[in-house]
């Protein structure tokens, strides 16, 4: 089992960040004004950065729940942070690659006009940091309502998370208490 699950989730969930910001910095230096990638490098981005890390957690769950012989509380804490930044990671992909906004209430990263390379770094830390927040809103069953998600595909991707932070903790109870009900936790 992975020691320390959080290290790979953090890693492999970057590289949407990186990826393009890497786009954005090797765009800016060969041409003054840049447009939104095609779909190809927003999919590539999304596998290695969001499902590839999101089979990690899903892994080492399973793993975890299954040995019943202490528990480990650090791990599930690691666990449910790697989600938050999982989520987050592909809310901001879905909104980065989108031309009309696919969460209301979050910055965008192309609006058809030119950028500089400084306002497009700033404009991707912006629609991460909104996207991180959101994911906490969402995980935590929050729903303070400020950003929503307008497209299908961000719809599904938000119930998904819903029902994956409800399901998290309700098998984390249930799990302590397998655990903790037939010795001393």
């Amino acid at each position: 089992m992975l020691r320390r699950p959080l290290v790979v989730v953090l890693a492999t969930s970057g590289v949407p960040y990186v990826g393009l910001v890497g786009f954005l910095l090797f765009e800016h230096w060969t041409v003054e004004a840049i447009t939104r990638p095609e779909g190809g490098f927003f999919s590539i981005l999304a596998v290695v950065g969001g499902l590839v890390p999101l089979t990690a957690l899903v892994i080492v769950f399973l793993r975890l729940v299954r040995d019943t012989s202490r528990f480990r509380v650090s791990v599930l804490l690691e666990l449910y942070a790697g989600m938050l930044v999982v989520f987050a990671s592909l809310d901001s992909l879905l909104q980065c690659a989108a031309t009309k906004a696919a969460f209301a209430g979050a910055p965008m990263l192309w609006d058809g006009t030119a950028h500089s390379l400084a306002d497009h770094i700033e404009r991707t830390h912006a629609v991460f940091g909104t996207m991180l927040y959101f994911s906490v809103v969402t995980m935590t069953t929050l729903g303070f309502g400020d950003i929503t998600p307008v497209s299908a595909s961000a719809r599904v991707l938000t119930a998904a998370q819903a029902l994956c932070g409800v399901s998290f903790v309700s098998v984390s109870v249930g799990y302590y208490f397998a655990v903790c009900s037939s010795r001393r936790c």
